[in-house]
Parts: C-alpha cells; sequence; structure tokens
C-alpha cells in the first residue's frame, strides 16, 4: 500500500501554480484522510506490485460527489489531463489510475469498508462546503453498488443520469461553533424528502449534546 510518491519536475511545477486559495485545495487540506489508512491496512500485502495510495483514490472519487466529474471513466480522464486535479488528489501527473483501478479498489475493501470511508468523507466535505454559507440543509449523494448487490436499487440524478446502488441523505446543519450531521442510508431510488423529518431530529438531538 503506497504511502508516498516521488515528485517529477511536472509535479513540483503544477504545485506552484495552484493557489492557497484554491477551492478544492482549502477543502482537502481540511478534510481529515488519516483514518483510511487504519481501515485498509488489512486489505493489502506486502508483495507484488504497489499499489495507489487509498487516500489518493478516496480524494479522487470525492470529485464524483463533489461536480468535477461524472463517473469514474470521466474522473479516470480528467486526473490524466488536468494537473490541478492530479496533484491535489497525491497522484503523480503521467500516472494516474485507470477507471477499472476504481472497481478494483472497491472490490479489494469490500462494501462494508468502503462505504464506512467514504460516508465519513461526504460528510465531512459537505459540512465544510455548506457551513460557508448555509444553516441547514438536506442533500444526497449516489453511491454505486456492485451488480450482484440484490438490496440496491436504480436511482435517478436526472433523466440522463441513472444508477444502481444506493443515495447517502446528509442533513447538515451549522451554527456559530457545533456542527451535526445526520446520515442515512437508503435505497438510490428513495427521495431526500421523505427523511427531512428523522434527520432533523437527529441532527437537533447530536446539537444538544454539544452543548454545555
Amino acid at each position: 500500500m503506497r504511502k508516498n510518491i516521488q515528485n517529477s519536475f511536472a509535479d513540483l511545477t503544477i504545485a506552484s501554480m495552484i493557489s492557497p486559495q484554491d477551492p478544492l485545495k482549502i477543502l482537502f487540506d481540511s478534510i481529515d484522510f488519516s483514518f483510511i489508512y487504519k481501515l485498509c491496512e488489512s486489505k493489502y500485502h506486502n508483495v507484488g506490485r504497489e499499489g495507489y495510495n487509498p487516500q489518493s483514490l478516496f480524494k479522487a472519487l470525492l470529485l464524483i460527489y463533489l461536480g468535477y466529474a461524472s463517473s469514474e471513466r470521466d474522473l479516470a480522464k480528467r486526473l490524466m489531463f488536468d494537473g490541478r486535479l492530479c496533484w491535489l488528489c497525491g497522484f503523480s501527473y503521467g500516472n494516474t489510475p485507470k477507471h477499472n483501478t476504481f472497481h478494483y479498489f472497491r472490490e479489494r475493501l469490500g462494501e462494508e469498508t468502503f462505504h464506512e470511508i467514504l460516508l465519513n468523507l461526504i460528510a465531512q466535505a459537505l459540512c465544510l462546503v455548506k457551513s460557508k454559507n448555509l444553516k441547514l440543509s438536506i442533500d444526497s449523494s449516489h453511491i454505486e453498488a456492485f451488480p450482484a448487490d440484490k438490496e440496491a436499487k436504480w436511482g435517478y440524478k436526472s433523466k440522463d443520469f441513472s444508477f444502481y446502488g444506493y443515495k447517502v441523505h446528509l442533513h447538515v446543519t451549522t451554527t456559530s461553533l457545533p456542527v451535526a450531521v445526520s446520515v442515512k442510508v437508503t435505497e438510490a431510488n428513495k427521495w431526500d424528502g421523505h427523511f427531512l423529518g428523522e434527520l432533523t431530529d437527529s441532527a437537533r438531538k447530536e446539537i444538544e449534546k454539544e452543548k454545555p
């Protein structure tokens, strides 16, 4: 399991052109990715070719949920040609994962571990994005499932984009200090509005627990 990369001259040149105020840089710098190694460690072996850094793979997958790519195939293409995205995810320019790498990565981790990590990262990312200008929000992100998963359902993000899997419904509540996130995972065909009351109540309880 790779943790570091050997930076090339191209990598350093790209890094020098990225502003400290770059929104994606600020977001990734503010998210705690450190827990990923512990959850992934047992899934890797010390023999064979060294794989991509799992933190980098999850940073890349977040780009889909943040609107930078529409699919894993599109994501692989953008990482290949966009030096900024490549660097911010932690890859070396010219050595980025192909789209099927993300599929094999999911299989390696297994659904439970993969979803646990992804839910954590999405919750952190949405908190940081929403807390800049919203006090209350409810949103959902899609997670594609393996074809063999019989509990998953078909859902739609738009009339031109369907997916087989689940929805992660997040209720993000921000105040001057505490941040509360309520998360519920459902089949892909469920509507956000059905869970507004349940998620709001859960977020309120979390904030109350934080009060002195």
